[in-house]
């Protein structure tokens, strides 16, 4: 889990819409404007899973650009702590912002780990930093928006059975990636209370990062052991070397809000 990195310039409203007519027209035509766009971005009162898995550094660094280093976080976001991990993330939220405007019942995943940004892409004010992989984004306006800036946004599914005595299974798919699962007899998360900024980086086709930024506020929170499966065809099984094994995970309830993404021009 994860999440987002980020920078200046507005094309968009916090509607979602965009300012300039040839830039709304050009969004109907499934052009991306040029120049920098920042959308709006938020996921109101979720239930979230986030497991991690210690990976070995030699295995996971190539799928970092140049400039990035693996982070050893302690942040509240990371699932694993002082170790350089794979992380997974499914989220079931109540809403979150589409392209156009809210968008109720949305879900999240992706595939993300703890990292020191370049000098020149550090944020003052933030010292959490993640980059993330093949974001799932359920909402197909927004996700073709994205894949036509050059984002491998994925269409999938992400549940939680969480029955009132504790989480019992958390599961993912992204499209064209995999699906993966995490099960565990997990105790129920308590009130919590906690926040802050954090950033995030998408890699985008043409070698350039989309940045998240928000800040997420904690409701309620537990932790523990559990069993994750990875698919045996996805770039994750080939990172950690295995399909399935122990994982830490954190779970509970949060928000991520007043946040943005930013696509570069």
């Amino acid at each position: 889990m994860r999440l987002p990195v980020f920078f200046v310039i507005g094309a968009l409203l916090l509607s979602g819409c965009v300012t300039e007519e040839s830039d709304d027209e050009a969004r109907d035509e499934g052009v991306v404007p040029p120049g920098p766009v920042v959308l709006p971005w938020d996921l109101l009162d979720c239930a979230y899973v986030v497991w991690g898995v210690p990976v070995a550094g030699d295995a996971l660094e190539p799928h970092l650009p140049e400039g990035f280093t693996l982070g050893r976080s302690d942040g509240p976001l990371a699932p694993v702590v002082g170790d350089a991990f794979l992380g997974f993330e499914s989220f079931v939220c109540d809403s979150g912002m589409g392209l156009d405007g809210r968008v109720e019942g949305m879900t999240y995943g992706s595939l993300f780990t703890s990292v020191e940004p370049p000098e020149d892409l550090a944020i003052d004010g933030i010292d959490q930093y993640y980059y993330k992989w093949d974001p799932l984004v359920p909402d197909e306006p927004r996700r073709l928006f994205l894949q036509e800036a050059g984002m491998m946004a994925r269409t999938g599914t992400a549940t939680i059975d969480r029955p009132v005595e504790g989480l019992k299974r958390a599961a993912y798919t992204l499209e064209g990636v995999g699906s993966f699962s995490l099960e565990a007899p997990g105790t129920a998360p308590t009130p919590a209370d906690g926040g802050g900024p954090f950033a995030e980086f998408t890699p985008l086709a043409d070698g350039g990062h989309a940045v998240w930024r928000a800040d997420y506020t904690t409701e309620t929170r537990g932790s523990g052991d559990g069993v994750f499966r990875v698919d045996p065809g996805s770039w994750a099984a080939e990172v950690l070397g295995v399909t399935e094994g122990r994982a830490n995970f954190n779970h509970g309830t949060w928000s991520f809000q007043n946040g943005n993404l930013t696509l570069p021009s």
